[in-house]
């Protein structure tokens, strides 16, 4: 997690894991939606659906091409690490080093 610190705080203020709906608004959010309001003062007249458009908007704003764009700085928080030190990173994604999300698995179960 140390490693990757900063690029979880990118993703977070960036909004970029779209399936995390129930994470507050951030600014790069708010902003995606004023552009929403945008296309919707702009076409006026049509039968655009306010919610859908927010969503569709944010999840190919955010979640593809800004997540997009964060690849390489994932990448680069592993540089110069011996083959050793990957091995070690790998194995802290095991399954045997999991441990139930309370919070998330409420969340899941809420919406089952």
């Amino acid at each position: 997690m140390t490693a990757i610190r900063r690029v979880l705080d990118a993703k977070r203020d960036l909004s970029t894991d779209f399936w995390m709906s129930w994470i507050p608004a951030t600014p790069a959010k708010t902003k995606v939606f004023e552009l929403a309001a945008m296309i919707e003062r702009a076409t006026e007249g049509t039968t655009i659906d306010s919610e859908a458009n927010r969503t569709f908007l944010s999840q190919a704003a955010l979640s593809g091409y800004t997540a997009s764009l964060m690849q390489p700085l994932y990448a680069r928080c592993f540089d110069g690490l011996s083959e050793t030190q990957l091995d070690r990173v790998l194995e802290s994604f095991a399954l045997k080093q999991c441990g139930p999300h309370a919070a998330l698995i409420e969340v899941i179960r809420k919406h089952l």
